[in-house]
């Protein structure tokens, strides 16, 4: 499965790359550079997308694979803040000593950081990509 994953991730009509899930019973195509963060819902991957650069919408996604699932295809474009939640590192904007992070998306969204992934996410802002 996650061959036929990494296939459809590589296909492009240009240079954006997307991925196909899907979603109430048809195939959608996201942009992954508009996927602001992914969550995980049980066995399930929550798409939180942003629709367009001018409406301040988040539109919202569901898909049937579990969130490690996704996070192995799209390699190091996410990095896991959490066990529920994995961030697209274009939206990344700042962390918060109480443990959060604020995503540069329309709605300035907050997300909590797990403890673990605290200090392993201010080692990534300080050095770089280098975990």
């Amino acid at each position: 499965m996650l061959q036929t994953f990494q296939l459809e991730l590589e296909m492009s009509n240009a240079d954006e790359r997307f991925v196909l899930i899907r979603h109430n019973g048809a195939y959608v195509k996201l942009y992954i550079s508009t996927i602001v963060y992914l969550k995980a819902k049980g066995s399930s991957t929550v798409f939180h997308v942003k629709e367009n650069d001018k409406a301040a919408e988040i539109r919202i996604y569901s898909s049937g694979y579990n969130i490690g699932y996704y996070k192995h295809a799209f390699g190091n474009l996410f990095y896991r803040i959490h066990a529920a939640y994995h961030i697209n590192l274009t939206y990344f904007d700042y962390l918060c000593f109480n443990h959060t992070v604020v995503l540069k998306d329309p709605n300035r969204t907050k997300l909590p950081v797990g403890r673990t992934f605290y200090s392993k996410l201010l080692k990534f802002i300080k050095t770089g990509p280098t975990i």
